[in-house]
Order: C-alpha cells, then structure tokens, then sequence
C-alpha cells in the first residue's frame, strides 16, 4: 500500500490521471454534441416501389378476367360467341384459351377447364 502512494503522488501519474479525465470529459461533450446535430438534421425521404403480381384470362385474345391483387375480379364467365344453341359433338369449336402475365413479376400460371 505505500509504494502505491508513492506511485500515485509522482508528478508525472498526476498529470497522466489529469490528462485522462479531461479527454473523458470531452469526450463526452462531444458524444452529446453529435446527438443534438443528429435530431436538427433533416428527415431523410426514401421511396419504395412494390412490383405487382397479376394475371388475366384471355378469350379469342380479349381479357374475360383478372385476379384480385391489383382491383381486378377474379372471375370472369367464357362467352363462346361461336356456340349457339346446344354444342355437337365431333365438332371442332374455334376458341382460344389463354392466360396472360399482366404484371411484373414472373410467374406459373395453370388453367383448369
């Protein structure tokens, strides 16, 4: 314990104890500085674009329905203009089914008839 005392109260361990609390301080200072310019600056403004997922039943090459994600109806009836009356059979009908990718996204799409 006394050669601690000794070292403690040598002139150049003061000054370094001195030199250390005062780069503290400022320190500090400093820290709380920057936090302020940080709040006073101004708001960064960022945009954002969503790509959309649609699709489209075409007709003889005529949309008859689109999904719901970007407002469309999800269901749409076939017409079969060419059709009047009863269908035959052994008939060929020319209609042309077909879907269509309508939005940005790159997609798999399977038609049920």
């Amino acid at each position: 314990m006394k050669k601690f005392k000794e070292f403690i109260s040598r002139p150049v361990v003061i000054g370094l104890l001195f030199l250390m609390a005062v780069g503290l301080l400022m320190g500090t200072g400093i820290e709380g500085t920057r936090a302020v310019l940080n709040e006073q600056s101004s708001p960064f403004h960022a945009t954002m674009s969503v790509d959309s997922i649609d699709v489209a039943l075409l007709e003889n090459g005529k949309a008859v329905a689109k999904n719901g994600y970007n407002g469309g109806s999800a269901s749409g009836t076939l017409s079969l203009p060419e059709i009047e009356g009863k269908l035959k059979l052994g008939y060929t009908y020319p209609e042309q089914i077909a879907a269509s990718n309508t939005g940005e996204i790159p997609q798999f799409v399977r038609i049920t008839i």
